[in-house]
């Protein structure tokens, strides 16, 4: 027979449920960290889910030390929610970006939309612009546009820096850039937008966390 101190484990057990959710909810893990859990390391989350659900039944069986038994997995299964769903934060998310052109005359407009999440503090995004002309090696293209480059780069005579913007991130971690451009068609072939991800103090021409596009002008 169950110990009394355990009756209403083992009467309800909705309150196992009923704990889960509460704990998830306390501690934020239902609003981000749990559905990039499942996503980043599905095997892992189900792992997890599996000796919550067991935890529950285990608090049924009508043996004395089935409700510590079943308490403890709960417990073990929301400690490894909360430490795999922190861990999972560093698989985040490489930024997004579009760019169109639409050319009436000499003079093409470049529209740029970037954006990014799971952005910490003391990082930023870089969003640059860079303008070949029509002779471009595409080696030379592919290269340059998927370096983040420093401003004296700009000296470089295979390309022009036509943007050059880093912005932080708001209060959610996200970061969203959404600009235009005037550019004379006959100045430039090619264009290419090149978005990366790197701690504000870090100057590095390689970054791991970016995505590029580029598109002709004429």
């Amino acid at each position: 027979m169950a110990d009394p101190h355990w009756s209403e484990w083992v009467k309800n057990p909705a309150l196992g449920a009923a704990a889960i959710v509460a704990v998830l909810a306390a501690v934020g893990v239902a609003g981000d960290l749990l559905p990039r859990l499942v996503r980043n390391h599905p095997v892992i989350t189900a792992v997890i889910v599996g000796v919550a659900v067991v935890s529950v039944f285990v608090l049924l069986v009508p043996l004395r030390r089935a409700p510590l038994v079943g308490t403890v997995l709960l417990g073990v299964a929301l400690l490894a929610v909360v430490g795999f769903g922190a861990w999972s934060q560093t698989a985040r998310e490489i930024p997004q970006v579009s760019l169109g052109v639409t050319t009436e005359g000499d003079v093409a407009t470049v529209a740029v939309v970037a954006g990014a999440t799971s952005q910490r503090s003391t990082e930023t995004m870089l969003v640059q612009v860079l303008g070949f002309p029509a002779d471009v090696d595409p080696v030379v293209l592919s290269a340059v546009c998927r370096g983040s480059h420093r401003m004296d780069d700009a000296l470089d005579d295979r390309f022009s820096v036509l943007l050059w913007n880093e912005s932080g991130p708001d209060q959610t971690g996200k970061v969203a850039v959404d600009t235009t451009l005037g550019v004379t068609a006959d100045a430039y072939a090619v264009v290419c937008v090149g978005v990366f991800l790197r701690e504000r103090d870090r100057n590095s021409p390689t970054d791991d966390r970016f995505t590029w596009a580029y598109t002709a002008l004429r």
